[in-house]
């Protein structure tokens, strides 16, 4: 797949397809929330579920990301161990396309 380039207005851009090589896709499906927790404190939750997939191998995901909007991050921490009380998880700070330069490396 391609990149839509068409959402550069500077035509000079549109010439980089050429050169472009998909290397990695990353597909995952995204639910998210806002919340409101204590002391006006607001963290989107979202949960990713896919895989990441090169045109030899694939691996799947499946994460949870808190982002801080506004507030206290004390607040967004107190919640992620909450989280983590119910959720058999661990902290995870490699991005998905870390992770899919990471598969394309493991098969050359």
């Amino acid at each position: 797949a391609r990149p839509d380039l068409n959402f550069f207005p500077d035509s000079r851009i549109h010439h980089l397809t050429y050169w472009l090589q998909e290397l990695f896709t990353t597909d995952f499906h995204r639910e998210a929330w806002l919340l409101s927790i204590a002391n006006h404190t607001e963290v989107e939750c979202a949960i990713d579920s896919g895989k990441i997939y090169t045109s030899e191998c694939e691996t799947s995901i499946c994460e949870v990301e808190f982002e801080l909007i506004k507030g206290e991050l004390c607040q967004m921490l107190k919640l992620a161990d909450e989280f983590a009380a119910y959720v058999s998880w661990r902290p995870e700070l490699e991005t998905k396309a870390e992770k899919g330069f990471k598969l394309l490396k493991s098969r050359r």
